[in-house]
């Protein structure tokens, strides 16, 4: 209530000093209402669940939906946006669900608000981009994998003593077992470029990482801490945007900040790079924004006149239609061009695929159509459950001769490939703590050890390939030893 009150007061006085009113955009792309945002409540509070706009560059999310106030981020909610540069997370965020960034490769900054408790598993796996991040004191957990695949991670500073550090990076798989199939690993410091993590000495997270034997870190009470203030303001000093202010931060770590998007202004400078010093006044980023210039255009069309036609009757020829003999039609069958590609017409499968295969080549080099068809697929990844049509020539895929569902034997999520993502599906499923897609397709590219079900043994087996131990033939669906290939 009380925050709601200053908030109140806060534009009262606004609007009594004449300043002008500013909407602070809600998306990357000006234009683009906020209404695409998608959302559950939690209670009275609202949890983002995904945006159906194509998004890029800056995307400031909302504080508010329909009233009411922003706190979560849902599971996968942001997932695969790729262009985007810079997330500007809500003030009242308490939680970041699971793989909820997971995949935007071009993300380099998505500064955590200092309300941020929890962190899903892989909440940004795979956001290569990313530069800094330092973890709130609010913060208590963090899911495994977190920041795995996040290869240019120079810094991940812990400000609290209560989150634990293992398998941020990487995934642990038993105690005392650990493997390294990250580009930056909390196991080993194998990848040419490690992130330095930053932490307390009294903290759990100091604890695993000597646990770990992971090198690359640095305890903050053996650095020289500065801080670094980022203010958004016109030229005559009137302030556009909450600055923000990071305290805490070592000596020599590199950080990024992006222009605020604001409604009416444009910034005279895109992303400003740091390598912080000691001095907190050199460290001010200040982006200095002016009004936005807009033109009218007027033009007045020229009356037109148009010169009445006659049209002169014409007389059609009568014409004899000659009779024609239709050619038998051939039928309309799929094919592989590779003995290694089982097409299954029992249950409409299609195995024996290399993992990460392009469509292209799926459609055109792996597989070919006797008779006047064609295949249709529309999906961007050749992964378990994506579908694949025979079709007519001249129809569509609505009217499909057959619909047949791609397996990649060890691909339980869909992307293609049988790697450390897919063995956190195996260790949840095996713990009985969730389940399959129900499509009969992720059961039978689950199953690799021929069993018919998903289960245990398979989770061991996954366990050897994803620390490359073993490979999987997609052809029978059953495991190797590397070595013996």
């Amino acid at each position: 209530m009380k925050d709601k009150l200053i908030r109140v007061l806060s534009f009262a006085l606004i609007a009594a000093v004449a300043l002008c009113a500013i909407h602070f955009s809600a998306l990357g792309q000006r234009g683009v209402d906020a209404s695409n945002y998608s959302y559950i409540l939690d209670g009275d509070n609202a949890v983002l669940t995904g945006c159906s706009s194509d998004l890029s560059g800056v995307v400031m999310l909302p504080e508010t939906m329909e009233g009411h106030t922003v706190t979560g981020i849902a599971d996968n909610a942001f997932k695969d946006f790729s262009e985007v540069t810079c997330f500007f997370l809500p003030p009242t965020l308490v939680s970041i669900g699971s793989y909820a960034f997971e995949g935007c490769t071009d993300l380099a900054n998505a500064t955590l608000p200092a309300t941020v408790r929890t962190i899903g598993k892989g909440a940004f796996w795979n956001c290569s981009s990313l530069i800094s991040m330092t973890i709130p004191t609010a913060t208590t957990s963090i899911g495994e994998c977190a920041f795995f695949g996040c290869s240019s991670l120079s810094s991940l500073i812990i400000t609290g003593t209560t989150v634990r550090a293992a398998g941020l990076f990487d995934l642990q798989l038993d105690i005392g077992q650990s493997i390294s199939i990250g580009s930056s690993s909390v196991f080993s410091n194998e990848s040419d470029n490690p992130t330095t993590v930053y932490c307390h000495q009294d903290s759990e997270a100091y604890k695993d990482l000597l646990k770990c034997q992971f090198s690359s870190y640095k305890l903050l009470e053996d650095c020289t801490l500065t801080s670094y203030t980022v203010t958004y303001k016109t030229s005559d000093n009137s302030t556009l945007y909450p600055s923000r202010t990071l305290s805490d931060q070592p000596v020599g770590i590199t950080v990024v900040e992006f222009p605020a998007l604001i409604s009416g202004y444009n910034c005279e400078s895109d992303a400003v790079t740091k390598i912080l010093v000691e001095d907190e006044s050199a460290n001010a980023i200040a982006f200095v924004y002016a009004v936005e210039e807009t033109t009218t255009e007027s033009t007045t069309a020229e009356p037109t006149t148009e010169e009445p036609t006659t049209e002169e009757p014409t007389t059609e020829e009568p014409t004899t239609e000659e009779p024609t003999t239709e050619a038998p039609e051939v039928p309309i069958e799929l094919k592989a061009n590779d003995a290694s590609v089982i097409i299954n017409d029992t249950n409409n499968t299609i195995s024996g695929i290399p993992t990460l295969t392009q469509p292209e080549v799926l459609t055109t080099q792996l597989l070919n159509v006797e008779g006047n068809g064609h295949i249709v697929f529309d999906s961007d990844k050749v992964g378990t459950g994506a579908k694949l049509y025979l079709v007519k020539d001249g129809d569509t895929k609505e009217n499909a001769l057959k619909t047949y569902t791609i397996v990649i034997y060890g691909d339980v999520n869909g992307d293609g490939n049988a790697d450390s993502a897919d063995l956190l599906i195996y260790k949840s499923v095996a713990a009985v703590t969730s389940t399959l897609n129900p499509d009969p397709a992720f059961t039978i590219a689950g199953d690799i050890t021929g069993n018919s079900i998903v289960d245990s043994e398979d989770l061991i087996q996954m366990k050897a390939v994803a620390a490359q131990l073993k490979g999987i033939n997609q052809s029978t669906g059953r495991t190797y030893d590397i070595a013996s290939e």
